[in-house]
């Protein structure tokens, strides 16, 4: 029993959990290793290794370009770093989370 208990454990922390990592969450689908930088406005990461040297491969995060009067000015996701992340939906077949985050300048403004 405790046997098959552990082997059901494994299996469902390897194949879609979402689990708290110092500034983010790691989440894992499959072959797809995904990481939520929490400090980077929520940016969403592929990553490969084990906690905690994971290594980008890729990331995503929203970059804008806005208008103060007649200057142009650069917001991004990145600077926002207490964004809400809600995770909707955990299983060995899907991940869900919904992002929260706002759009900053290098300024904080």
């Amino acid at each position: 029993m405790a046997i098959a208990t552990a082997a059901v454990w494994a299996h469902a922390t390897e194949s879609g959990l979402f689990t708290n990592r110092n500034g983010g969450l790691e989440g894992r689908l499959g072959l797809a290793h995904v990481f939520v930088d929490t400090a980077r406005g929520g940016e969403l990461a592929l990553v490969t290794g084990t906690w905690p040297n994971l290594q980008r491969l890729v990331h995503t995060g929203v970059v804008a370009t806005v208008r103060r009067g007649d200057d142009p000015c650069a917001v991004r996701q990145a600077f926002d770093h207490s964004p809400v992340v809600e995770v909707l939906e955990e299983g060995a077949h899907r991940l869900g989370i919904r992002m929260r985050y706002s759009l900053y300048d290098a300024a904080n403004r």
